[in-house]
Formats: structure tokens, sequence, C-alpha cells
């Protein structure tokens, strides 16, 4: 260091004719140093007791004692090359992997393999396949990054707002919430520069009251008072790919009760079955109903709101005329653009369980054209199906948890009321339909609310 001379290992003497300024900088400078120097050695892996050289040995010997278990002929060109270029702190957890895999092919205990590596089971087993597909590179293990979380805290006033609006407009969507939010508060917008601050700011409330929603359906008071008013029967492709001669994703019919989030009822098929799917999810459903009493009391007026997505060839104003007599609010949306599954990813979030919605690809299945960075199951349709009643299972067993705290489920609920009313007559109008090109319009005064293509 500049104006400091050395006067045995460790310490250092100032120059008194060198600027203290100077001085002062060049102290920081070395601190600096040393702090980067030890930063890097923890990334790496050394400490102060294991020296580089040591380490470097020590890893060099474990990695040819395991590949010539794993290797008895010589290590492929390929994984030799991509295990070299990996840098000391991945070598080390791919060679962990390779071990964990490598016993576990041969029998051993794969709870305890999955542990000693940092994983769940099912991340286990998609590590093994990698291994089988792959080889070495399918051990390299992904770049990671901190999951997304919302700004809002415990006590943020908009969290507060949000709930309150939604326990006064159960039906209202996410988005019509959020832009409540921003005209009952126009400072959160001006509040931030940018040509798309409103837009920045709805998306962040939208997701906000998304969460809050996901909270209230835990909520005994508010399950009380909404659980009962509102199903919602909707389409969506999901992350599973069907084994076919055209390897295509699965399609799922899910019909949700939408004050809890539970899914009463679901069907999987492909995409070109859509009144299938929704019939035998209703059937489902009803189902669920009875086993479990889940039902309300049947009402004198008509109490429950419905949202039906149907298939591109379906009469909708004709099945609107014959809901609407049976359903307090009745919205109405048919395939095209990206209008199938909203409803779903609003009452139930992005995935089921462990299966992902993909609400957007639900009109264009093709598996070929799907990004290859995300791994998905390609199973035969009887196992899809079974997948997805367990992932449904997954989903609903918290809510169905709280629905039994408040005695709905498995309580003084019935096994036929209200909703299986209504489901039985959805059931029989989508049964008895038939694309008509010239279909009776409804005049304005009885016309309901129609989303998608009219």
């Amino acid at each position: 260091m500049r104006g400091c001379k050395r006067r045995y290992p460790g310490t250092w003497a100032v120059d008194p004719s060198v600027p203290r300024a100077l001085v002062l900088r060049g102290r920081a400078a070395c601190h600096l140093f040393c702090g980067l120097r030890q930063a890097f050695s923890d990334i790496c892996g050394f400490s102060e007791s294991v020296p580089r050289k040591d380490a470097v040995e020590l890893l060099n010997n474990r990695q040819l004692e395991l590949f010539a278990k794993v290797w008895p002929n010589g290590v492929p060109n390929e994984d030799r090359i991509i295990f070299e270029a990996l840098p000391i702190d991945q070598r080390r957890r791919v060679l962990e992997r390779l071990d964990a895999v490598w016993q576990a092919d041969r029998g051993g205990p794969l709870g305890a393999l999955a542990d000693a590596v940092g994983l769940k089971h099912a991340a286990f087993f998609n590590l093994r396949r990698a291994w089988r597909r792959h080889s070495l590179a399918g051990l390299i293990p992904n770049e990671t990054r901190a999951r997304r979380r919302l700004l809002a805290k415990a006590d943020d006033p908009l969290r507060k707002r949000a709930v309150s609006l939604l326990r006064a407009k159960t039906g209202a969507r996410n988005v019509d919430i959020a832009k409540l939010m921003i005209e009952a508060d126009p400072t959160l917008v001006s509040a931030i520069r940018g040509p798309n601050a409103r837009l920045s700011v709805l998306q962040r409330l939208e997701r906000l009251v998304q969460a809050e929603r996901r909270g209230l359906a835990m909520d005994a008071d508010y399950l009380t008072r909404n659980y009962g008013r509102g199903l919602a029967l909707d389409l969506t492709a999901v992350s599973i790919i069907l084994d076919d001669k055209s390897p295509s994703l699965a399609v799922a019919a899910l019909l949700v009760e939408t004050a809890s989030g539970v899914v009463l009822g679901s069907a999987l098929g492909r995409a070109n079955d859509y009144i299938k799917l929704q019939l035998n999810a209703l059937a489902n459903a009803v189902v669920f109903l009875k086993d479990r009493r889940g039902d309300l009391l049947p009402a004198k007026t008509k109490a429950l709101d419905l949202t039906l997505m149907l298939s591109p060839k379906a009469d909708a104003c004709r099945i609107a005329e014959l809901l609407s007599p049976c359903v307090n609010n009745l919205v109405i949306g048919q395939a095209g653009g990206f209008s199938l599954g909203r409803h779903l990813v609003q009452n139930i979030g992005p995935q089921i369980g462990r299966i992902i919605l993909y609400p957007r690809r639900t009109l264009t299945c093709d598996a070929d054209a799907l990004p290859v960075r995300r791994a998905m199951p390609m199973l035969k349709l009887a196992q899809a199906r079974a997948y997805l009643v367990r992932e449904v299972e997954r989903h609903n067993a918290e809510r169905v948890d709280s629905l039994k705290a408040v005695g709905i489920i498995d309580g003084v609920g019935m096994a036929r009321g209200r909703m299986v009313k209504v489901i039985s007559e959805i059931a029989r109008t989508l049964r008895s339909d038939s694309p008509r090109p010239h279909a009776a319009r409804l005049s304005d005064s009885r016309r309901p609310h129609l989303r998608g293509r009219p």
C-alpha cells in the first residue's frame, strides 16, 4: 500500500509524510480486498483450515472414485467435457447428485437420498429421469431466484381495503376490485412515474387481491356468509402431456365453488372434448356434494351466481335463455382469445396441487410448441386422470378442513340442495345443446352478460 512500510508480517507502519486522506483510502481498499477474498472462499466452499489446493485434491479424489463406479469402462467424452467446464462449487453438487441417483438406481433408500441432496421426493424423481435422459448434463443444478413476494405488509391499509371490497362484492373479478382500489386512492398511480404507471399498479393490486381472496377462503365468517353463492365452470390446459400418436397438453374441466375455492368436480381429456369434459366434471361434482353432504338448503329465490365457459360451437344465447331462470347472475363466455381458464386462476390460483394451469394454451395444445425448459410428465390418458384426481384432493384438503370446521361439509350440509339443482340444470342444458346457425337473439332487457365472442 502506498505510504506504508511493512515492519514485520501482518503489520504496517504509516509514513508521516503521506497525507492522511490517502492513507485512509488505502486502508479501505485493503479491507475491501480482504472481504472479497473471504466471500470468494465462502462461495467456493474453502475455509482457512482447508486450503484451496487440498480442497481441489479431495474433490478430484472423490471424482475419480465415483466415476470409476458409475462408468467402469471409462467416462464418455461428452460427460468429461461437461464436468470439466463446471466451476468448483457446481462440480461438488453434481458429484453429490450423481452419487445419489447411482445409489437410487441400485435400490438405495429414495427418501434418505433425496434429503441428502436437498430435494423433495418429486424433484428427486425428476432428477433421476433427467439423469437417464441426458446423463451428466441432467444433474447440473439450475439457477435459482428468490420467489416474488408482494410488497404489502401484514398491517398495510391496502390489504384491509382489498379484504373489505372482497367481502362487499363477492362476485367481482380481481381486476375489478383492483380498479376500485385505484379509484378510491388515485395517489397510488400518481406516486409512480412512467408511461405504464397505471398498468403496473393495477397488476400489483390484482396480485394482492388474488392473495387476499385465497386467504378469505379459510375465513370462517366469510365461508358461512358466502359458501354456495357462486359456481364457475371453466376449461384450461394443464401441465400434463398426453402420451398419444400426436402428444399434446391435456385439458381439464373444473367446477369451482367460488367462495372457498374448492374444486367440486373435475375431468381431464383432450382439447376437442369440451362438452364431454364439462358434463363429466358436473357429474363428479354431484357425487362430491352428495358424499360429503356439502350442499345447502334450496333457496326460495335465485341465490346463486354462475360463470360458465362454453365451447366455440355452443349456442351461447340459447344456453343463457335456458339457465337464466335458475340463477341470480349469469356470466357466459366462449372459447376465443385468452378467455378460457381466467376464472380458475382468479379463484384457485395458477396451479392445482402440483399441476400448473396453462389457460392461454387451451386452444393450442401442440406439445411440440411447448418450452423445453419446463419438465412435464408424459402420461397415458388413464394415468393422467388419476394424477389430476390426486392433485385436486391435495388442493381441496385444507379448504375442506375449513368447511368442516364451520359445519358445512360432513356436518349440517345437505346431500342434495340448491347447488345440485343448478348443476343438474346445467348438465341438462349442455346435453341438449345443438349449435344453430340462426339462433334467436334475446332482447336487451333479458340478455345476460356475455364475455368472449357472442
